[in-house]
């Protein structure tokens, strides 16, 4: 992202002030000695990246000459596209982000096109003043040093540290010793389907043992049946017997009765 042209409502000494003529590649600002470097620098930090709070006990960079504090960039994307940055102090300090298209992005989209770099690194490696090159605590931050050895790498803005901090938070998604983690759920679960296993197979072995207790009824219903069987066979040969004495009694009964008239 190349800045192209600069608006400032209100920031320090400058007050409706415009910079404009900035191109693709080196552009130099020149000035005496307190002319306003260091604070069109600071300026841009602010744009980029937030106004200080008014808790801080740092250069607020109220205007002096009057106007709101804050301002526009307008800026050039890689793909040609144009941009505006334009963020008010007095609107929650929350940048309007313009395209041709689209309108009021936001911050998070800002720091996209920043390569999501940090005020930090920006201030330490993008964007610093002669006073701040000689402070070399301003190289001591971790991810400042993962930033110059990601540049050394050819990783362009991929930070080391981001990657890092990727990885951490992956592997503790897969695995943390205490608390929720992918990897916990996982055991869980196999621990659920083993009870469910050891469950199954008990409930088998009962399912084995009540189907041999069902073959083993059904043989003695069986029997049973044909036990039946045979007594009903019995009980029609008993009644067929009895009929048949009934039968003889009844023919003797009329003899002796013959016997008796024929005398």
């Amino acid at each position: 992202m190349e800045i192209r042209e600069m608006q400032i409502d209100g920031f320090g000494i400058f007050s409706a002030k415009k910079v404009k003529g900035m191109s693709s590649g080196l552009n130099i600002i020149y000035g005496p000695n307190e002319f306003g470097k260091t604070t069109l620098l600071e300026f841009i930090r602010c744009m980029l990246f937030g106004f200080p709070k008014k808790n801080q006990k740092i250069n607020q960079y109220t205007p002096i000459n009057g106007g709101r504090l804050g301002g526009v960039l307008k800026c050039a994307l890689a793909s040609g596209q144009l941009i505006s940055v334009d963020r008010q102090a007095d609107k929650n300090d929350g940048p309007v982000i313009r395209t041709e298209l689209t309108e009021n992005q936001g911050q998070s989209y800002l720091d996209s096109l920043l390569g999501y770099a940090t005020k930090e690194v920006f201030k330490n490696l993008y964007a610093f003043t002669i006073d701040e090159l000689h402070d070399i605590q301003s190289l001591r931050g971790e991810e400042i040093k993962s930033r110059i050895y990601g540049v050394g790498m050819g990783l362009g803005e991929v930070s080391l540290g981001n990657i890092e901090q990727s990885l951490e938070k992956a592997c503790t998604e897969i695995f943390r010793p205490r608390g929720q983690s992918r990897m916990g759920a996982v055991l869980s679960e196999i621990n659920e389907v083993e009870k469910k296993i050891m469950q199954a197979q008990e409930n088998l072995s009962r399912f084995n043992e009540l189907t041999n207790t069902l073959s083993q009824m059904n043989d003695e219903k069986f029997a049973k049946i044909k036990e039946i069987d045979n007594l009903e066979l019995t009980k029609k040969f008993l009644e067929t017997r009895q009929n048949l004495l009934e039968q003889l009694k009844d023919e003797e009964q009329i003899h002796a009765e013959l016997k008796i008239n024929l005398r």
